[in-house]
């Protein structure tokens, strides 16, 4: 509360209930964001640890810890997993390696076209293609650090456009993550009304 009243303190007066409510926005589309990756991370490193554990391979536990923490990276952070799994499996033989690499190469394929979808379009309803020009976009501007950071940033830009831009100047309705109510209070009479009695 003090340093979002210390943030509201620089808008003229006239600005700061637009100015809490898109911080109001923000926070709540962030920490949806955020409990969702939380919940990717924890089913990737918990089927990672499950099949590298049948699979037979040592330290597979320090592994799917790895491959959990990873996931907080859209994109690469799964690819980047692979590669100390893989270097553990060939030191075992061939075979080992194979199974290893199917098996992160299914936890991918699951988790980019079944979990993140599901998790996410709940959380904040992100675009896919927003995303990735958000990792390239980033990580071009701030390195390492703008790819970790790249999709909570999109989130932040993406209730920032949609608040500030569409709701506010353009007047149209819009809906945010978990703030449904900010769509309605913004739509007319009309508009609720049909929202109210559609099917």
């Amino acid at each position: 509360g003090m340093y979002r009243g210390g943030v509201l303190a620089l808008f003229p007066r006239r600005a700061r209930p637009a100015a809490g409510a898109t911080m109001d926005a923000l926070g709540s589309a962030l920490q949806r964001w955020l409990m969702g990756q939380l919940a990717s991370m924890v089913v990737v490193g918990t089927l990672t640890f499950l099949g590298l554990w049948v699979i037979g391979l040592e330290a597979s536990l320090a592994l799917a810890f790895i491959a959990g923490l990873l996931e907080f990276i859209p994109f690469f952070g799964p690819v980047l997993a692979t590669v100390p799994a893989l270097a553990l499996a060939l030191g075992v033989d061939t075979t080992t390696a194979i199974w290893v690499l199917l098996l992160y190469l299914g936890i991918q394929q699951f988790e980019g076209n079944v979990l993140n979808p599901l998790i996410q379009q709940q959380a904040v309803s992100l675009p896919p293609a927003v995303t990735m020009f958000a990792l390239l976009a980033f990580g071009v501007l701030f390195g390492p650090l703008g790819v970790l950071l790249a999709t909570p940033l999109a989130v932040v830009c993406l209730v920032v456009v949609k608040q500030i831009w569409i709701g506010r100047v353009l007047g149209e309705p819009v809906s945010l993550p978990g703030k449904d109510r900010v769509r309605r209070e913004q739509a007319g009479p009309a508009q609720v009304m049909q929202q109210e009695t559609a099917p």
